[in-house]
């Protein structure tokens, strides 16, 4: 959904658990975990259901624009991998500044992801 610079996402991934294959169904993706560059919908900064196990995850973004030079991506992800993988949440916050004028094509970005559940602790 979006209009004028606003985009509100959300998505939705499951992974079936399946205790008869490899590592009970989990997906293996040895050259994009670590990245956040693998196919599914839910990755976050962080961590994703690559990283993780098998299970389900959701995750609601929203992106804004401020003129034409600065743009807020703000992000809340679950992940529900337990048993095999304690539950997760992360919250990620992405700040990008596209420089105007002689050099147009750059961009400064800073990034700030918490993981809440690790092994019961907070991140």
């Amino acid at each position: 959904f979006g209009s004028s610079g606003n985009r509100l996402t959300l998505s939705y991934d499951q992974i079936p658990v399946n205790p008869a294959v490899f590592h009970a169904g989990d997906l293996v993706s040895p050259y994009s975990a670590g990245y956040a560059t693998d196919p599914l919908f839910t990755t976050s900064m962080i961590a994703g259901l690559v990283e993780k196990a098998s299970g389900q995850a959701a995750k609601l973004g929203w992106s804004y624009f401020v003129g034409h030079t600065l743009r807020f991506i703000l992000s809340e992800a679950s992940y529900w991998t337990a048993p095999a993988f304690p539950d997760t949440h992360e919250t990620d916050l992405d700040v990008t500044w596209y420089v105007p004028g002689r050099l147009r094509g750059l961009s400064l970005r800073n990034r700030l992801g918490m993981l809440q559940g690790v092994n019961g602790q907070d991140g």
